[in-house]
């Protein structure tokens, strides 16, 4: 769940999103916030100014911060749209993601809502590409959950995500989902302080399924590539239910991915709904729980725990 502390999150809200999980009888819930190291450049909120510090390309220049609840944008995500960004004092160092303020949020929630179990947590990106940044963010306090993920590939010498419309063109989309996979390997065989691989293949939330037809078969070995890194390593592999986007678009993975990482010996899932907005909470996740029972996993006796295989 990302609240007002993750920079893309502009709609999410800590205590309503709490209220909203007491309201459902949700037992816990848990704010995994986004902590994204690359390529974000603060501007003004009236518009874009010419890059200044922060993309890979001028990494040894000092980073300029907005003032906090401002705006910035990435070259490498939707070129030209501002993101509003709770920016903290140093943020090429700390992911955009205020450690500081966020912890004092959980601590009030936890007082507010005592009968709530609340966990905190960190989905961090391409952690492996930026183990300082992670050291440094990690060094607060002990989180509960610490997610990686992988967004990103690498073009001309920048980190795009996989969301920017031209990356995932009909004629390019093969190949670099390709790519995509291979980083998510490398992520998957580092030792990057993470225990929970996060959206497995995002980029099919943005494939253009209208053109072109994707079928996991088709990308079966790199699949398999990052399941068998991630198994080995002893993590657990996420169930993210996109927020109810339905098939083709989610969730990630479905149930082909799940019944190879069952196969390559994956022990454990987790579920998260990826929800940005209170009124999201917990959104597909049901379904997602029936994908993962037909993929051969099933809950433990606690409902807090990771599902194991059957």
């Amino acid at each position: 769940m990302h609240t007002e502390w993750s920079w893309d999150a502009a709609l999410g809200e800590m205590t309503a999103t709490c209220a909203g999980a007491v309201e459902l009888g949700l037992p816990a819930v848990a704010f995994t916030e986004h902590a994204d190291f690359n390529a974000w450049v603060p501007c003004p909120a009236a518009g874009v100014g010419p890059p200044v510090a922060g993309s890979r390309k001028d990494a040894g220049q000092a980073a300029t911060a907005a003032p906090p609840n401002r705006w910035a944008w990435s070259p490498g995500r939707l070129p030209g749209h501002r993101w509003p960004v709770r920016t903290p004092a140093t943020p090429t160092r700390s992911g955009y993601l205020d450690i500081a303020g966020y912890w004092e949020a959980i601590d009030r929630c936890r007082s507010a809502f005592p009968g709530l179990r609340i966990e905190s947590g960190a989905e961090l990106g391409e952690p492996n590409l930026f183990p300082a940044q992670v050291a440094a963010l990690l060094a607060h306090r002990p989180l509960d959950r610490v997610l990686g993920s992988m967004h990103c590939i690498e073009v001309e010498g920048e980190l795009v995500d996989m969301s920017v419309p031209e990356l995932l063109s009909p004629e390019h989309a093969g190949s670099r989902f390709r790519r995509y996979l291979t980083a998510t390997r490398e992520l998957a065989e580092s030792t990057a302080p993470f225990a929970i691989l996060t959206h497995l293949d995002y980029p099919k939330r943005y494939w253009p399924h209208s053109i072109v037809r994707f079928d996991e078969r088709d990308f079966e070995e790199e699949y398999r590539g990052v399941l068998v890194a991630l198994a080995r390593s002893g993590r657990t592999l996420e169930v993210n239910s996109s927020r109810a986007m339905g098939p083709p678009r989610g969730p990630c993975p479905g149930l082909l991915p799940l019944r190879w990482w069952r196969e390559v010996g994956g022990e454990a899932i987790s579920f998260g709904s990826d929800a940005h907005r209170p009124e999201h909470l917990a959104a597909g996740l049901a379904d997602a729980a029936a994908i993962a029972e037909a993929a051969g996993f099933r809950p433990g006796d606690d409902p807090l725990q990771l599902w194991g295989r059957a």
